[in-house]
């Protein structure tokens, strides 16, 4: 009888250890088979992104995944995922969550896709798997998707005229429709984001084009154009652009007092700017003004600004300009024309048919790539561009005398660099980049509020756009998906 009870009791210690070593064995599997759904929803949730095409190279932001994308792992019956996209201007690796979840994230809405064109999708993978008798492990995976742009990839924008502060009418050039006739008059209307008749681009020929109205039969498209001879009245309609030989007719400068300025021979502005015959009335045919109407302060008459995606029209380091990569229609700017001002912007890029005779306030002699030196302009002595060596609100850079000296004076250009981060940049002497400021900061830390001009500043190195100058048109990241971590 003893022998009976030892031999259960050990019988019963045995099959005891193999039920747990069996649950360990299953908890594991499924573990990993969690694992695997979770990489499985990455993997989908990434070439969802991809897909987002007009089935050549470029994006589509309608088509963007706004929705989470839930799914079984074939290979697996009992696996499945739940992934979740959201997307961002700017790196969210390692953001903290009110962050992630705060006025940072670009909205997205399934059919219309996200408000913006993103730099960042964060990518949040569940994977769950079924371990029978009613027990699921799931697991999370965590990735950045980096979008690989180029500055050509997101022409377009609306043009808007000056406002003296955001309560006043938001009026845009509008052609009309998406494919007007040409000889259509140009008209001002309540800016509309993402309508088809006021989404130009300026091109380095100094055409403005309406990028709806391109078609095979005509690749270009139509162009805004006025009769010539100018003359006060003249209606600005647009017309079948001209090409390859670009007509004066065709070409308007953004000139120092935020004017349209035509030309007469390709080679020198005439005096005629563009005009809204009606300042601040929607509908108002836009027209040719001249005198007191070209080439005086900010006024809703003749000063428009163009969204910084409209394009840096002929603007460039061939011109000696910084055009900066996020607001790839604008250039660092000495702010009106004056050194002693305690901050300098990135303003509109300031264009002539001859280069030559673009304002001072925009022209910069740097050191060569990899070479620290002085960054420098020229309104007839010598200043210099100067950084803070700080990172902080209220911490700004600007001109000073180059006789002053000093580290805050030197700056390191980079340009193609086997760090990313640093591509493209300017490194003052204390290792911070100079940056624009977050237009889409709540609050924002802007010049003109009406315009959305950003200030100048120097931030941590973090390989944004805002930090890149004269970045060539070629894709900027070469690895689309980093920081995968199990959450």
């Amino acid at each position: 009888m003893l022998l009976t009870l030892v031999a259960l009791s050990l019988s019963t210690l045995v099959l005891d250890s193999v039920v747990r070593q069996t649950v360990l064995a299953r908890t594991e599997i499924a573990r990993a088979e969690a694992l695997n759904a979770a990489q499985s929803g990455l993997d989908v949730g990434m070439a969802h992104i991809r897909s987002a095409n007009d089935g050549t190279v470029a994006g589509v932001l309608s088509k963007l995944p706004c929705a989470s994308l839930a799914g079984t792992v074939t290979s697996v019956l009992r696996g499945s995922y739940s992934v979740s996209v959201r997307y961002y201007a700017q790196d969210p690796q390692g953001q903290p969550a009110s962050w992630l979840s705060g006025a940072s994230r670009i909205t997205c809405a399934p059919s219309q896709g996200v408000a913006r064109t993103p730099a960042y999708a964060l990518l949040s993978s569940v994977g769950s798997y079924s371990a029978g008798l009613g027990a699921t492990v799931s697991r999370t995976l965590t990735a950045v998707y980096t979008f690989r742009t180029t500055n050509q990839s997101i022409p377009g924008g609306m043009i808007h005229v000056y406002r003296a502060n955001t309560s006043e009418t938001d009026l845009c050039l509008d052609a009309g429709s998406a494919t007007p006739a040409s000889g259509t008059a140009v008209t001002l209307q309540t800016c509309s984001p993402g309508l088809a008749a006021q989404n130009f681009a300026y091109d380095n020929k100094l055409r403005i084009l309406l990028l709806s109205s391109r078609t095979t039969a005509l690749p270009v498209g139509v162009c805004l154009d006025s009769a010539t001879p100018h003359a006060v009245g003249n209606p600005v309609v647009v017309a079948n652009c001209t090409t390859p030989t670009v007509q004066a007719r065709q070409q308007w400068s953004i000139n120092d007092s935020a004017n349209f300025e035509g030309t007469t021979n390709g080679s020198s502005l005439d005096g005629f700017c563009f005009n809204a015959k009606f300042p601040g009335v929607e509908g108002s045919p836009v027209v040719l003004g001249s005198g007191s109407n070209c080439r005086r302060s900010y006024n809703s008459t003749q000063s428009f600004f163009p969204d910084a995606t409209v394009g840096p029209g002929a603007a460039g380091p061939t011109n000696s300009q910084l055009v900066n990569l996020e607001q790839f229609g604008r250039c660092l700017d000495v702010t009106d024309q004056n050194v002693n001002q305690s901050f300098l912007i990135a303003w509109p890029c300031k264009q002539a048919p001859d280069p030559t005779y673009v304002a001072w306030n925009q022209k910069w002699t740097m050191p060569a790539n990899g070479v620290s030196g002085q960054v420098v302009t020229k309104p007839g002595a010598q200043y210099c561009l100067r950084s803070p060596l700080l990172v902080g609100v209220g911490q700004y850079v600007r001109v000073v005398s180059c006789g002053t000296g000093g580290a805050a004076l030197q700056w390191t250009r980079r340009e193609a660099d086997d760090s990313y981060p640093l591509s493209y940049t300017l490194v003052d002497s204390a290792g911070h980049c100079l940056s624009t400021t977050d237009p889409d900061a709540n609050p924002p830390d802007l010049f003109n509020t009406g315009q959305r001009v950003t200030k100048i500043v120097v931030a941590a190195c973090d390989g944004s756009a805002r930090q890149k100058w004269n970045a060539p048109v070629t894709e900027l990241q070469a690895s689309p998906l980093k920081g995968v971590h199990e959450d």
